[in-house]
């Protein structure tokens, strides 16, 4: 097996590089595909885990104790330290909603389940996730869920096979790397977050390190041309994704495999070879300030997100070009003093000298970390630190004054078995379908009050990021893409079949058009969404319906309850914030070069904008008499929705 058990510079270079690229990449700074640089780490982490283990057991000193001591020492003092700087933050940045959020973070963190609770709660009305001061820490998670597993898993097959325990160990993790591979190509098109965030489609990366550390030396070239070869070959590996890739390659899957093949290629080609010369790549990255960069890489990696994320929490606009460098270089600053102060005391032993106090200290500062989470949950993100006012905004971000007011979504089972979803009137005629993506969720509740009025019922059919139409297949995962046709085409049968008399489509139209990344101003048309609206009307016709569009909702130019608190917080002007007719109908040209074909095909189109302008201020309402509009830029609140009910009221006559 190759010799890592000695120290190799060259792959604390190594983690320099990936951490780099992580920084970067979040400071926006270069690189879109800096993310592999996580990659990178795990097969780093599995191949010295991996090396180290079976090197004990070889020489029949390997002790669980030992390990879990030295893994204590490597990775707990810092994180805890960095959650308790990042929770006394918290206490004077973030808004109540947002504290109970960290708090469960917090918890998740101390009990090493953070990737699952990220997986969980980044879904797509959750907060940003650029926001969240302890995201990074799922990377942290995974790893420590394979440092579980792992090390017991080499402890029994060793043992089972004795001297030909080695080889077992190499197919068994032969076997599982490749089983957890074909598992992330597979669930990242269909459920890109859970292979994004869990540990078996991710296990594969860091046992790509651990079957190149069981390798025997025998694989490592000899001439120094090859390994020069693999080393140049392995690095560009890495380098070229975090320039090529971007938050749109759909990964990890196919997509993470040149970062870690490169990687591997890295550690191979510069393993030591007796007194042969290391190949070129291999010392520059064992020089002194690139090894320096990998030493701090752990410490730089866990104080530069809560940075970003604290700054993008407040800031409305993108950080500027000289904020993001100027973030960087104090990342670097507080990463050294970590590195120093905290890191190394541990590690060598400084602090906390005996085996029972680093667990004591780890035990202890993990269950105040879950108190303090537990203690922020259980009063509700204390929101006496705040004013009346900013509390009662922080309601509305965070959705719980009316969530209860929408229905779910819907799925394909309900659609084909004909059980939708009804609101207004128990037991009364339906009147009405409203069908659409998360634009139709948030008018419901108006919906809902009409509904009543009229003595009707209401069947509703919304589906996030999906729009309302036949053969149209949208972006997002593979179940989706899958089950949207499906759904579209039960729901015209459905209204065939119940005589709905009206349906009316809602969604955020501009979304839907080639290019159209959530910006103001007009992209080009996409003729298939056209036709595919089109197509919908006829057939709802066919069916017997009359058929509405709803115009989509006014956008403003900034998450509608940020800029409030931000006005009540800091004084700021919300009007440059506000959306105007102009940008309106910038951002609605495609739909509105459509209007007349819709029309011909016998859809009525219900315009809405109107209702929300204000024509003394010149911009559309944010909020009015203390009722807020919007819960982000371009979903209305009930209070938002209510002030639809003029043009909603065509939909019941």
């Amino acid at each position: 097996m190759l010799e890592s058990f000695r120290y190799r510079a060259e792959i604390d270079g190594l983690r320099a590089v990936a951490v780099v690229a992580v920084v970067l990449y979040h400071a926006g700074i270069g690189l879109s595909g800096g993310y592999v640089g996580v990659d990178v780490f795990f097969v780093i982490s599995g191949f010295l885990i991996t090396s180290l283990i079976v090197k004990d057991i070889q020489d029949d000193r390997f002790s669980m104790l030992d390990f879990w001591e030295r893994r204590a020492r490597r990775i707990l003092p810092a994180s805890i330290f960095m959650a308790l700087s990042v929770a006394v933050l918290g206490w004077f940045l973030l808004l109540p909603s947002d504290f109970v959020g960290f708090a469960r973070s917090l918890i998740s963190q101390a009990t090493f389940v953070s990737n699952i609770y990220f997986w969980k709660s980044t879904g797509y009305f959750a907060g940003a996730a650029e926001e969240m001061p302890l995201l990074h820490t799922w990377s942290l998670s995974v790893e420590e869920q394979f440092y579980m597993v792992v090390p017991c898993l080499l402890f029994f097959l060793f043992r089972l096979f004795k001297s030909r325990g080695l080889t077992a160990v190499r197919y068994v993790i032969g076997v599982g790397l490749f089983a957890s591979l074909v598992l992330s190509i597979y669930v990242t098109s269909r459920m890109p977050s859970a292979s994004f965030y869990l540990l078996p489609p991710r296990a594969w990366e860091l046992l790509c390190g651990s079957f190149i550390a069981l390798v025997p030396m025998s694989w490592v070239p000899r001439r120094i041309w090859l390994r020069e070869l693999l080393v140049t070959l392995g690095l560009c590996a890495i380098v070229f994704p975090c320039f090529l890739y971007s938050e749109k390659t759909l990964f990890p899957g196919l997509a993470a495999l040149p970062p870690c093949i490169g990687a591997l290629l890295v550690i191979l080609g510069s393993a030591p070879v007796g007194t042969s010369t290391r190949p070129i790549v291999a010392r520059i990255l064992a020089t002194r300030p690139i090894v320096f960069i990998g030493l701090i890489s752990y410490s730089l990696y866990l104080w530069h997100w809560p940075l970003f994320a604290f700054l993008n929490y407040w800031q409305l606009e993108p950080l500027g070009f000289l904020m993001r460098v100027s973030l960087v270089v104090f990342s670097f600053i507080l990463a050294v003093l970590s590195w120093w102060f905290v890191e190394t005391p541990f590690r060598k032993k400084a602090i906390a000298a005996k085996r029972s106090q680093i667990f004591q200290y780890s035990g202890a500062s993990a269950v105040l970390l879950i108190l303090l989470g537990l203690y922020i949950s259980l009063q509700n993100g204390v929101p006496d630190r705040y004013s009346a006012d900013l509390n009662k905004i922080d309601r509305v971000r965070s959705q719980d004054a009316w969530s209860h007011l929408i229905t779910d979504p819907l799925s394909l089972e309900q659609a084909q078995c004909a059980d939708l979803p009804l609101i207004g009137e128990d037991n009364a005629k339906i009147q009405l379908l409203v069908w659409g993506d998360s634009h139709a969720r948030s008018i419901l509740p108006a919906i809902a009050t009409l509904a009543l009025d009229e003595g009707v019922a209401v069947a509703t059919a919304w589906n996030s990021s999906t729009p309302p139409l036949l053969d149209y297949v949208p972006r997002g995962e593979t179940s989706k893409r899958e089950q949207s046709p499906l759904i579209a085409q039960a729901l015209v049968e459905y209204v065939g079949v119940h005589q709905i008399p009206v349906v009316l489509l809602s969604a955020q139209w501009s979304g839907y058009f080639e290019g159209e990344e959530g910006r103001f101003g007009a992209k080009r048309i996409n003729v298939s969404l056209e036709d595919a609206m089109v197509q919908t009307i006829v057939e709802l016709k066919k069916a017997g319906a009359r058929v509405w569009i709803m115009e989509e909702v006014p956008r403003h130019h900034a998450d509608v309850p940020d800029a409030l608190t931000r006005q009540e917080f800091f004084g700021s002007d919300i009007v440059l914030y506000c959306g105007s007719r102009q940008s309106h109908r910038e951002l609605n040209a495609n739909f509105d070069s459509m209007r007349l074909r819709f029309e011909r095909a016998g859809a009525s189109v219900l315009d809405i904008s109107d209702l929300l302008y204000d024509e003394s201020a010149g911009h559309y309402k944010m909020q009015e008499s203390g009722s807020i509009y919007y819960f982000d830029d371009n979903h209305v609140t009930p209070s938002g929705a209510a002030q639809l009910l003029p043009a909603f009221v065509k939909l019941f006559h």
